[in-house]
């Protein structure tokens, strides 16, 4: 089987039409050893290069971040009984909770370390970096390394020529020296803090090397006795230590470094492996991590045996986390979405009627009497890809199903040239290659000064989201102008520009000098950060859960016209660990309550945004509870019915839509569309059983492609 992440899309230069900048707005703040290197832009260590740096960065289950007092790394972590509901904690379902920020549980810093230190970061992969604070004192150079990697089981400082000191603005109520722990080259410190949470210390140098002698200075700071000192610390919280503790003292003295994937696709078989990189030794042989929930739930047997289930620390808005001895895991999915026929067209095999062909072309023909130019070519190329999708839909219907084809003849060529503006970047805000940060963007920020122009699209956010809808228009095209006009011109003439997009968000391997690693999707995570280079108090975000499967499903489309099967296997495999990570986190039900939120929350079916750090049902553009659930919903394509379970879909319908809730705009259409998962002929006579009124869509959508979708659920038919 072909390893899906050692395989580039290209390495070649992005195209001479995609201008090339180096004046991004964003500055390289504190980054070196990255010259002429992609810089990943929407993974959790954000913050140590955005703003004032001083935000948090999530490596789970730790929070760490920077103090303004030049302390060194803060540590936090806290417990669910910590989290904050509001705004009224009683109600339910509550609209968000959170994890306390600025609780320093423990820092790693120096005597040394002042306003003058530096601060750099370097050595940037999808799920690791390495920090480095650095400082002058007599004479000497002295750091402080800390390796940052998603799941990590210690927070680890190797020090060079610095005092140390480890703080706590919880306090210390109990600091002890483990009694024959302190040996040549070994030393083990146990604390109780003042919330009765146990920390423990480690702290390992060269045999013929001055120890490690921590003393206590009041009840928040630990310090070395003695000069300055070189050498490894690290800390960990540790709870039930009467459990826990042997796993820590087994697993100490050595850290991950990165991790690396690999993945496999067989049939409908998928397997998914992190790969841990380590540093060090210890008596154990292996590397202590933290597993997410979804992590555990698909773990194979092998990887599940190294689990330490009395282990478990809690992460701020996934769950309980729990550790994993080893450096390799090994993740099985057996359902993957492998069906050939997902452009939505399995209807055809159980014949279509006459009349419902007809209805078709009736509907297809009135939907795209338009300009498509004016709809689709505006400023925006989340809101044109949008447009473009649509009637991508329509034409694949009128020239599959209907068969109609001096009809689809002229909406491929009407759209054709509203699509061709973007694929000769000659729409109003083309895009460009930003040299800087190595990614392809919009110029819309550069061109009206506004960060958030375009959602930000500029700045990275959102690129998953905007550059589906394109990817599918083209393979759309791909697929219905051999059936249209027996040529195969698109394809060679467009896939370099497709490939560009796909390598700008989904980048499969560092072999590619142009483009990070999977800029948007976050295979530890399971999911898409939308967020890019925002700096962000409660860390990255994700709002909308259809729109990153939608970027799958597109991608999946192009590597099937494209022929190249490893682009489909790589986005059967995202879709099958989405469709995990997204009902584990994302969608919920009754029997989800207190499983990974806190009990209460799961009343509102969706999170909302989730950051995190934090989830708030709600959205960036409005608190209408259609539009909270409705973004979780758009666009609908088969690859809905994979994702949304039915109980959930109903549950979700009986608490926000049921009783004539829909509202009377685009949202309902796509709220009653989306209620077609469950009762497909109440969707149906909506759309075609009575009076329609054309406000009830989306600029997204088309009742033609709605009329396909809702026949193609279980090849439903009217009146079957």
């Amino acid at each position: 089987m072909t390893d899906l992440f050692d395989t580039p899309l290209a390495i070649e230069p992005p195209r001479p039409i995609f201008p090339y900048r180096h004046d991004h707005p964003v500055p390289l703040t504190g980054i070196v050893g990255m010259d002429n290197k992609p810089i990943p832009t929407n993974r959790f260590y954000s913050n140590l290069y955005l703003g004032d740096r001083r935000q948090g960065v999530w490596s789970l289950p730790y929070m760490l971040y920077l103090a303004h007092d030049q302390s060194g790394l803060s540590i936090s972590h806290t417990d669910k009984e910590q989290l904050a509901c509001g705004p009224d904690p009683n109600s339910r379902p509550f609209q968000f909770y959170i994890s306390p920020l600025g609780i320093r549980s423990m820092s790693l810093g120096a005597l040394q370390l002042n306003e003058s230190s530096t601060i750099t970061t370097t050595d940037y992969t999808p799920y690791s970096c390495r920090l480095t604070i650095q400082t002058s004192h007599e004479g000497m150079d002295g750091f402080i390394n800390y390796p940052i990697v998603q799941g990590m089981g210690f927070v680890t400082g190797h020090y060079r020529n610095l005092t140390p000191v480890l703080d706590s603005v919880v306090c210390f109520r109990h600091f002890e020296r483990v009694d024959g722990a302190v040996q040549k080259g070994f030393g083990k410190w146990k604390v109780m803090l003042e919330d009765g949470k146990t920390w423990l210390i480690y702290a390992f140098w060269q045999p013929d090397a001055p120890p490690l002698e921590l003393r206590q200075e009041g009840n928040q700071r630990l310090q070395h006795a003695g000069q300055p000192w070189n050498g490894m610390i690290q800390v960990a919280k540790c709870p039930n230590p009467e459990q826990n503790e042997p796993i820590y003292d087994a697993t100490a003295g050595s850290h991950a470094i990165t991790i690396t994937n690999r993945g496999y696709v067989y049939e409908t078989h998928g397997w998914l492996q992190f790969q841990i990189q380590k540093w060090g030794r210890n008596a154990s042989g292996g590397v202590l991590m933290f597993a997410l929930p979804h992590h555990i739930e698909s773990f194979e047997e092998e990887t599940k045996r190294r689990t330490v289930k009395t282990l478990q620390l809690h992460s701020p808005t996934k769950g309980m986390m729990t550790a994993v001895v080893g450096d390799n895991w090994s993740c099985f999915e057996q359902e993957l979405p492998v069906e050939t026929e997902w452009f939505g067209l399995g209807i055809t095999r159980h014949g279509v009627s006459d009349d419902i062909k007809q209805l078709l072309r009736k509907t297809a023909y009135e939907e795209t009497r338009g300009d498509f130019c004016a709809e689709c070519c505006g400023d925006s190329m989340y809101f044109s890809g949008k447009a473009l999708a649509k009637y991508a839909q329509i034409l694949l219907v009128v020239s599959t199903i209907v068969h109609d084809v001096p009809l689809a003849q002229e909406i491929y060529h009407k759209l054709m040239d509203a699509f061709t503006r973007f694929t000769s970047n000659k729409q109003q805000h083309p895009l460009i290659y930003d040299r800087k940060w190595r990614g392809l963007v919009s110029s819309a920020s550069f061109n009206t000064g506004e960060p958030l122009s375009d959602f930000g699209n500029t700045y990275y956010n959102d690129h998953h989201f905007h550059y589906a809808y394109h990817i599918y228009t083209a393979a759309v095209f791909a697929y219905v102008e051999p059936l249209l006009f027996s040529t195969n011109d698109f394809l060679p003439h467009t896939k370099t520009w497709v490939t560009t997009l796909l390598r700008d968000v989904a980048n499969p391997s560092p072999k590619d000098p142009y483009f990070p690693v999977s800029r948007s999707f976050d295979w530890y995570a399971g999911h898409s950060w939308a967020k890019g280079l925002f700096e962000s108090a409660d860390g990255k975000d994700q709002e909308s859960t259809s729109e990153d499967y939608n970027f799958a499903y597109a991608m999946k489309l192009w590597g099937l016209v494209s022929h190249q099967p490893i682009i489909t296997q790589r986005a059967d495999l995202m879709l099958a660990v989405m469709k995990r990570s997204m009902n584990t986190y994302f969608l919920l039900t009754a029997r989800h309550d207190g499983q990974i939120h806190p009990p209460g929350f799961a009343a509102n079916n969706v999170t909302g945004i989730l950051f995190e750090n934090k989830v708030d049902h709600t959205t960036y553009f409005g608190a209408d509870p259609r539009f909270i659930q409705g973004i979780h919903m758009i666009p609908l394509t088969p690859v809905s019915s994979y994702v949304r379970d039915s109980a959930f879909v109903k549950e979700e319908w009986e608490r926000w839509f049921s009783r004539e809730r829909t509202g009377d705009d685009g949202w309902k259409g796509i709220l009653m569309a989306n209620y077609g998962l469950v009762d497909v002929e109440k969707a149906w006579r909506f759309f075609f059983g009575g009076q329609w009124e054309g406000r009830w869509l989306d600029g997204g959508a088309s009742r033609t492609w709605y009329a396909v979708f809702l026949l193609g659920l279980g090849a439903w038919r009217p009146g079957c």
